[in-house]
């Protein structure tokens, strides 16, 4: 008699958010203020994301807008922190913007229009999150 094995369920990850990289020279306070401006958010200081780099912990800021009825979350997330990087590959990047949520999907094109033409923005790129 053949035994029979039990189904097997794989979960994939869905990556369901977009990640901007930016070059500027302006302070991430200063960038959040000039984007809430711009976009009508209110960005708030968020818990840091914390990192282990040679033996010690260091904190990267992060700057938050979240809004329940628009069921979507806007992040900046500084990418250097006295000296080190948060993701070392990107190391030309300042800050990343973690756009999560239908309505701040589709403030995408808005804001890399904007970020285009900010005086302060020296680049950006709509990086590959696969990779």
């Amino acid at each position: 008699m053949a035994t029979k094995k039990p189904p097997t369920l794989i979960f994939e990850s869905e990556i369901d958010f977009d990640v901007l990289a930016i070059s500027a020279t302006e302070a991430d306070y200063k960038l959040c203020l000039t984007l809430g401006e711009q976009f009508d958010l209110s960005f708030s200081l968020a818990d840091a994301i914390e990192k282990k780099v040679n033996d010690a912990m260091v904190e990267f800021p992060v700057f938050s807008f979240s809004c329940d009825v628009r069921v979507s979350e806007i992040c900046l997330i500084n990418n250097r922190s006295g000296g080190n990087f948060l993701i070392k590959e990107l190391r030309q990047a300042d800050y990343f913007i973690r756009l999560k949520g239908d309505w701040a999907l589709h403030q995408k094109e808005a804001m890399m229009q904007f970020l285009k033409q900010h005086e302060n923005v020296q680049a950006f790129i709509q990086t590959d999150l696969q990779t």
